[in-house]
């Protein structure tokens, strides 16, 4: 798999107006400040949660919908084309995408909240048409796509769980309203792992074999690495939904470790990648990027434990926050923090003026304050879940909502760095 420097060769030809990637970032970003405010003012709720409507759940879904959706489809909407030296052919459908994502969200959580399950449904069905349209758009530039080998085979499993997760979505929903299924929190228990692992981890992967290097000037991921990873990525997806189809233990602890296998793989390959690349000062995102990799598998042995039994006293609330906040979302925001002035500095080259310097369109001091409260609102709110404390779980959130403001002045301010820089070069 060769990316390497010809990654950006002809990039500016296959760039989308900066307005379509920025407005889900931006949207990411006002969703990462809701999630935690929401965190702090439910945090009992959170704390004790066991599924079913309400302020948790809606959280949940802020979390997952509002932060990770919209960042991971702003960023493929532009780097994948990018990638692949395809453009995309026309604009309008990533600008209806943004409509129905971004209107739709916002209904849909509100509609979890208050236990309305007809406003839950029409922000699913916005949210599911948008996808759908999301789906074709990138499933049509993949099928034009050579030479990327592993990346494009991880794009395809991410958007096929991408269409099973949608699908059991909005049957959730509907199920609290008719009944649908016998075993609610069975089928909420595979559309988990389907977006987290399925859509969201796979997606996550594939890119880290793009972006990586490109950031290290490193060389790439062999194939046979990358298919490997993939392999035993897809097969402990499997494995954990059969499981908890099934109801089956061992296959549930097969799948931890299937899980636990492919994410040591990926978390070598990665810092193999950091050794051996070129460029070693990465900066304050890939301090957020390393943590991450860290939690992956920490996070799966968590889950491994807890399913287990071993330690009692810990819940599947504290697997998925550990899963969703200290490896997902940790990872999201190094990667946002990288990704945004870089894509501005690519826009910076179009038309007549001089390209900007990356260093002068990427603000300092909101990287500082969100590589501080992040990982501190993680371990606050971490520990009041484990021991029960909500005012723990409310201090850490306040930490939180301290880091999400600085991480969107951060991309507001890379906008306006760039206007000046129009204006003035």
């Amino acid at each position: 798999m060769s990316i390497g420097p010809s990654f950006l060769g002809g990039a500016q030809n296959r760039l989308l107006p900066m307005s379509v990637p920025f407005r889900f970032f931006i949207a990411g970003g006002v969703f990462h400040i809701l999630f935690w405010g929401m965190v702090g003012l439910n945090a009992e709720a959170v704390s004790d949660f066991e599924g079913g409507l309400g302020t948790a759940l809606s959280a949940v879904h802020v979390l997952t919908l509002g932060v990770f959706l919209m960042t991971a489809v702003g960023a493929s909407l532009q780097l994948l084309p990018v990638a692949t030296r395809r453009a995309t052919r026309a604009v309008w459908p990533a600008e209806i995408i943004s409509l129905l994502l971004i209107g739709g969200v916002p209904i849909l959580v509100w509609g979890m909240a208050v236990a309305d399950v007809r406003l839950a449904l029409s922000g699913g069905g916005a949210v599911s048409v948008g996808l759908l349209i999301y789906i074709v758009l990138i499933g049509e530039n993949l099928f034009q796509a050579k030479g990327l080998g592993p990346v494009i085979a991880f794009a395809w499993a991410a958007l096929a769980s991408l269409i099973a997760l949608s699908g059991l979505g909005l049957s959730l929903v509907l199920d609290f309203e008719l009944g649908l299924f016998a075993d609610h929190s069975t089928v909420a228990g595979v559309h988990f792992v389907l977006a987290v692992f399925g859509f969201m981890g796979l997606l996550a992967f594939g890119f880290s074999f793009i972006l990586i290097p490109m950031f290290a000037l490193a060389g790439s991921v062999a194939n046979r690495r990358g298919y490997l990873i993939l392999g035993v990525s897809v097969l402990a997806i499997a494995l954990a939904c059969g499981g908890i189809m099934l109801k089956k233990d061992p296959v549930i602890e097969s799948a931890f470790l299937s899980g636990l296998i492919a994410a040591v793989i990926y978390v070598c390959t990665m810092f193999g990648l950091l050794k051996a690349g070129m460029r070693k000062r990465l900066g304050i995102p890939f301090i957020l990027v390393r943590s991450s990799w860290v939690m992956l598998p920490v996070s799966l042995v968590m889950g491994a434990v807890i399913g287990t039994g071993w330690i009692s006293g810990l819940g599947w609330t504290v697997f998925g926050f550990a899963v969703l906040v200290g490896w997902l979302l940790t990872f999201l925001l190094g990667i946002v923090l990288r990704i945004t002035p870089f894509l501005a500095s690519m826009h910076s080259t179009l038309g007549e003026g001089r390209p900007a310097r990356l260093s002068s369109l990427t603000p300092e001091w909101p990287q500082k304050v969100l590589v501080v409260c992040h990982p501190l609102a993680f371990v606050v709110v971490g520990g009041g879940i484990i021991v029960g404390q909500g005012i723990m779980v409310e201090v850490g959130a306040g930490i939180g909502v301290i880091g999400a403001l600085a991480l969107l002045a951060y991309i507001v301010d890379v906008t306006r760095r760039l206007a000046y820089h129009r204006r003035t070069g």
